[in-house]
């Protein structure tokens, strides 16, 4: 080979070499959905919204190797982002958008409202739509009512009706209208397949209800249950007639509904249209009858009530319901046979029969105590302790004083209300001794006593015995101690609610927040973000176990 030859040859190659493509710099592999998913489940156990940003990396002393003649050197690809539930709010699947936006409900904090609204605003998937606006029903920011609103008018029905809940859920009234008219649309387009929510009962807007189900006349223009439930949250008088009308339907759930509802109104027109329902198959239906038939008090339900209580083959539940409903009429042998009730193998009856007894007629009561003997049954005497709270001092503080010192425990708080209630100079001292009690259903119920009665010394008290508590394994004694100090004010409590933020419960860290926001309105929104992370027993492994993912 030739000397020129042989250079033409190594240009050649030289040339070949220094057209070759460079390498791509290194890119990080993005998370697989199961990924996704596990950051989804552990920020929102821990409520929180995303990660902390890592600290910045030290820099680097090793100088890297130097880039090959022709070729850029080779950098190294950014750190992957933090878990962020906001950005997955922006995911490329709509599966992962939706699920994200749920955590973001769960979550709870203001800062969720937002995004949230522009989700359900511009997303593509009515699902993740929907969802978007069932997030906001449970962050219920009246922020949100607006874009809220506007989704009423969605194209699909999925997300209208997640939003009509979500603006229930807030209770902002303005929603009412606006939940009305799409309502309306519904029933006069004749789709009763999917029907209304109760929107406008959480709302407690009955002319907006009524616009829709009722007509001139008050009468129901639909005749299924949920016209009937929605008109029985309402309580409102001007139902009454499409109540009565709806107790006569054939369907169970409707009669039951209407019947609790007239129930509610106590009006005695509709005692002839209850009275044949004390026959009817339906256990739903009768109960509610019962109950009914009780509140109102009329004296013609005392003969069938009182044959239900004495037939042993009624229901046993609907004999308990009956016995608790008779004391509220007024009727010859009613008496008698609450009396006779008193020694039922029953204890749930025993106790019902203590309580109708009481409320019939309170002197005569008064006579029969006197010759009972305490009741082989903790439920028993605790009802009985509820019932001598309703006495004058001198006839229920002696009993009440004796059964302080109940074998069992479980007696107790009903006794520690009872004496709240009736107020006796005593009534402090004995509060304090049993906020040190072992039993932390005594001490919860000797907390909120205090909380009441609110002694000179009661927030150390309550302070001391929040520290305390820390011991129990359920949270309710110090949840308790917390509400009674929050009503000595903001300068006894503040500090004890303050520490509190940071429990080893989750219940307890948010009724701090809470109370705080109470006292101060100012101080919400640091304590909403004191409390997290909440705290969690698992690792970061758990929350990618494939049946949490997929279960």
């Amino acid at each position: 080979m030739t000397r020129v030859s042989f250079v033409l040859l190594i240009a050649h190659g030289a040339a070949a070499c220094a057209s070759a493509p460079p390498p791509p710099p290194a890119q990080p592999g993005g998370p697989t959905y199961e990924q996704r998913i596990a950051w989804i489940l552990r920020l929102e156990d821990q409520r929180i919204l995303r990660d902390q940003a890592p600290p910045a990396a030290p820099p680097v002393l090793v100088p890297p190797p130097p880039a090959r003649r022709g070729q850029p050197a080779v950098v190294a690809p950014p750190p992957a982002p933090p878990p962020d539930l906001i950005r997955l709010l922006g995911d490329s699947e709509a599966r992962t958008r939706r699920r994200a936006a749920l955590a973001v409900g769960h979550v709870g904090l203001r800062e969720g409202v937002e995004p949230l609204a522009a989700l359900l605003k511009s997303d593509s998937d009515p699902e993740v739509r929907q969802m978007a606006a069932f997030a906001l029903g449970l962050l219920g920011d009246t922020r949100a009512r607006d874009p809220l609103i506007a989704a009423v008018g969605d194209s699909s029905l999925l997300v209208q009706g997640a939003a009509v809940e979500a603006l229930g859920l807030i209770g902002d009234p303005a929603a009412a209208d606006p939940i009305a008219r799409m309502l309306s649309q519904i029933v006069q387009s004749g789709a009763l397949a999917q029907p209304p929510g109760d929107e406008d009962v959480r709302l407690k807007a009955f002319p907006q209800l009524a616009s829709v189900v009722l007509d001139q006349a008050g009468q129901p223009r639909v005749r299924w249950w949920p016209v009937a439930f929605a008109l029985q949250r309402l309580e409102d008088r001007r139902a009454l007639p499409a109540l009565i009308t709806l107790a006569r339907e054939a369907h169970p759930y409707t009669r039951a509904f209407a019947v609790k509802g007239l129930s509610g109104l106590k009006d005695p027109s509709a005692v002839p249209v209850l009275l044949p329902l004390l026959s009817s198959g339906e256990r739903s239906v009768l109960i509610e009858a019962v109950r009914a038939l009780g509140r109102i008090g009329d004296p013609a339900a005392a003969a069938p009530l009182l044959r239900m209580i004495r037939d042993a083959s009624t229901n046993p539940q609907v004999r308990l319901e009956a016995v608790m409903a008779i004391g509220g009429i007024r009727a010859p042998e009613v008496a008698d046979t609450l009396i006779d009730l008193l020694s039922d193998p029953v204890p749930a009856v025993r106790a019902s029969a203590i309580r109708s007894l009481a409320a019939f007629d309170t002197d005569n009561f008064v006579t029969i105590l006197s010759g009972l003997d305490p009741d082989p049954d903790w439920s028993v005497r605790a009802a009985l302790a509820s019932v001598l709270a309703t006495l004058a001092p001198a006839v229920g503080l002696p009993r009440l004083t004796a059964m302080l010192n109940d074998s069992d425990q479980r007696v107790v708080p009903s006794v520690l209300a009872a004496l709240v209630t009736l107020k006796p100079p005593t009534a402090a001292a004995v509060l304090f001794e049993r906020l040190k009690a072992d039993d932390p259903a005594v001490r919860a119920a000797a907390a909120e006593g205090i909380g009441q009665l609110k002694p000179a010394t009661g927030a150390s008290a309550l302070a001391e015995a929040y520290r305390a508590g820390q011991r129990d394994p359920d949270y309710p004694a110090r949840a308790a101690a917390l509400a009674a100090i929050a009503e000595y004010g903001a300068a006894a409590a503040t500090p004890v609610l303050q520490s509190a933020l940071a429990d080893k419960d989750w219940a307890v860290r948010v009724r701090a927040a809470r109370l705080l926001a109470r006292l101060d309105p100012g101080a919400g929104a640091e304590a909403e973000t004191r409390i997290r992370p909440a705290p969690t027993a698992l690792t970061r492994e758990a929350y990618q176990a494939v049946r949490l993912g997929n279960p």
